[in-house]
């Protein structure tokens, strides 16, 4: 699926599904680091590529290179 698996370089998939809400500040320790003053998004050598929101899809625009996984019925 998409770039995951077989002859790929491994992907990093934060799970996030636990929070009522995701937030911008919730994506920094997963190295995502958004600046308000900016109005822009720095990813960190180490940020993960996928976030898991579970059934509460995430309400604002994702960075790029952040992509993010739904539970089939979200």
């Amino acid at each position: 699926v998409l770039n995951l698996g077989g002859h790929n370089v491994p992907r990093v998939v934060a799970d996030l599904s636990r929070l009522p809400e995701i937030t911008f500040e919730d994506l920094r320790p997963i190295g995502h680091i958004y600046s308000p003053a900016l109005d822009k998004f720095h990813m960190s050598d180490q940020g993960a590529d996928f976030v898991y929101s579970g059934s509460a899809p995430i309400l604002f625009m994702l960075p790029n290179g952040l992509k993010e996984i739904l539970d089939y019925t979200a």
